[in-house]
């Protein structure tokens, strides 16, 4: 039993990581100032009514589809002179409703349902990656490794609308790039050897450094926190140009 629950806890540790700070030796995030934080766009604090929402709706239309989906019963055929025709029994009877077979309710439920599954993991993949906190901190020595225990490193710790104060994704910020984004007020954290990025949207209520600034000003504050001297550099490299 203790070498099954042993051989569990490693599997959830390399495949399910948890994003307890105080696990990885942040017990608080009280003291330390956030290099960038915003309110969460609106669509991402509605993120699990939505899936809720979307999870019904999906399962009403699979019920709807399997239970009601119908189709004009076909009556019997009969030859008539060497051509095909249709012999109606009874003039005056009505047509009669028949559910549709099997395989085209279960073909159709079937896409619906996949349809409505992909979109929640959809929704919920974009809300992980909206930025609400960015913190910069040393490395805890709980993830340092025996050679760089005595080197001084620096992490960042990302926190979307899925993180509460207590949680979020720690990485080295030596692994840590930046990226143009999709418009002139988007910065992609693009970090090397892990799925995904985080995105970092420079608008109006978004504060730097604790304080409310220009999009620019904002720009090269986050860029000298990630490339220190090297970020004027960089920040060309990348193609912004001040407005």
């Amino acid at each position: 039993m203790k070498s099954l629950r042993s051989r569990a806890t490693r599997f959830r540790a390399k495949w399910l990581p948890s994003d307890s700070l105080s696990q990885k030796g942040i017990p608080s995030l009280r003291s330390v100032k956030p290099l960038y934080e915003r309110r969460p766009v609106w669509w991402t604090r509605w993120t699990y009514p939505l899936v809720c929402a979307n999870l019904i709706v999906t399962a009403y239309a699979c019920e709807l589809t399997w239970n009601y989906w119908t189709e004009v019963e076909k009556k019997p055929v009969s030859k008539i002179k060497g051509k095909d025709k249709a012999q109606d029994t009874d003039g005056d009877e009505e047509r009669k409703w028949v559910l549709r077979p099997v395989w085209q309710r279960a073909s159709f439920a079937g896409g619906q349902m996949l349809l409505g599954v992909a979109l929640s993991a959809l929704i919920l993949g974009a809300a992980s990656r909206q930025v609400r906190r960015l913190y910069v901190v040393p490395t805890p020595k709980s993830l340092l490794s025996a050679e760089a225990a005595n080197k001084p490193s620096k992490s960042l710790i990302v926190q979307t609308v899925h993180h509460l104060d207590g949680r979020g994704k720690i990485i080295p910020m030596d692994v840590c790039t930046l990226r143009k984004g999709r418009g002139e007020k988007e910065i992609v954290v693009a970090p090397e050897g892990y799925t995904g990025t985080f995105w970092v949207d420079l608008v109006a209520d978004a504060k730097v450094g604790g304080r409310e600034m220009s999009t620019w000003n904002m720009r090269q504050t986050i860029y000298k926190a990630f490339y220190g001297a090297e970020w004027s550099k960089v920040l060309n490299e990348h193609g912004w140009v001040k407005q």
